[in-house]
């Protein structure tokens, strides 16, 4: 259910430029803030929320909302951001939360599989957004091992890329050479 990248980038292009035609109304700046939540893009939805006119924010109420999950993502309060996607959306953007909690709970188990050797169910679960069975059993399905005794999981670590082959000392040399003779000249 997830939203094609290429098409909200489009979309989000098409309704800056509503917008900086001066004929935004409340369904675009619903739009445009949920994109750019959905972008993580905190920083432009704060300007964006700043230069929304205070007439369409009192007349929509699921900017407020957006909003607020926005200054959840800004704290990295995830708890909150979770329980802030649980809410009714419109339809005109329920598919960017349902793809940005996708989004936020792949990113969260990236990291932590990256970053941690243990952690607690309850840290991961908090992480997840999700219930302990339910984050029991995606850790368990991506070949994470759980400790019931201790009820810690151990992340798998990801495959890692090729890493890259350290240059030769006549390769650094000739890169120095040549940053030398570029200042120089």
């Amino acid at each position: 259910m997830a939203v094609h990248i290429e098409n909200v980038e489009e979309l989000c292009s098409n309704l800056e430029e509503l917008e900086l035609d001066g004929s935004a109304n409340a369904e675009v700046y619903t739009q445009l803030l949920a994109i750019y939540l959905l972008q993580c893009d905190i920083c432009n939805a704060k300007f964006l929320w700043k230069r929304i006119p205070e007439d369409v924010k009192a007349s929509c109420p699921e900017l407020s909302k957006l909003w607020t999950l926005g200054c959840h993502m800004w704290k990295r309060d995830y708890l909150n951001i979770y329980s802030s996607l649980q809410q009714d959306w419109s339809p005109l953007i329920q598919t960017y939360m349902v793809s940005l909690k996708e989004k936020l709970q792949e990113k969260a188990f990236n990291l932590i599989a990256n970053a941690y050797t243990y952690i607690k169910v309850d840290d991961f679960v908090v992480y997840m957004g999700m219930t302990k069975e339910s984050a029991i059993e995606v850790a368990k399905s991506r070949g994470w091992i759980f400790d019931t005794n201790n009820m810690l999981l151990n992340p798998k670590k990801p495959d890692t890329v090729a890493k890259e082959i350290p240059l030769t000392s006549e390769q650094e040399l000739g890169l120095l050479t040549d940053y030398v003779s570029f200042l120089e000249n």
